[in-house]
């Protein structure tokens, strides 16, 4: 594959963008995202509360795990607004094990407004952060 520049999606690595709201982390990650699709590569958007309803969804209906073998085909997936909005703790759990599944297998970038301490409150349990 042609990735961009800096070659992260070869590696298939991950990138958080922590910071304030309204400080461009969306933006940035819209834009990587831009880059990667032009250079013919798989990319794919998703607001973090849409994606946690969206599995809690497929578990309801005994389809768990569809989604993350669907997102495994995908170079570069984009989770934005982590913490920014509450969901179930059974929501952050699902999450979570998305997460570990996608992690090493395709390029994540996550945009959050939460310090690295405070991500136990969205998983559930200091364990899974």
């Amino acid at each position: 594959m042609n990735s961009p520049p800096g070659g992260f999606l070869d590696a298939k690595r991950n990138a958080i963008f922590i910071g304030g709201t309204g400080t461009g982390k969306t933006h940035l990650c819209i834009a990587v995202a831009s880059a990667v699709i032009r250079a013919r590569a798989r990319g794919r958007f998703f607001n973090l509360v849409d994606l946690v309803n969206q599995l809690e969804q497929e578990k309801a209906a005994g389809r768990s795990g569809r989604l993350s073998e669907k997102l495994l085909r995908y170079d570069l997936i984009v989770i934005d607004e982590l913490g920014y909005l509450p969901f179930s703790q059974p929501g952050g759990q699902l999450l979570f094990h998305l997460i570990s599944k996608l992690y090493e297998n395709t390029s994540l970038l996550i945009t959050t407004n939460l310090a690295f301490a405070d991500w136990p409150q969205v998983f559930g349990e200091p364990m899974t952060s």
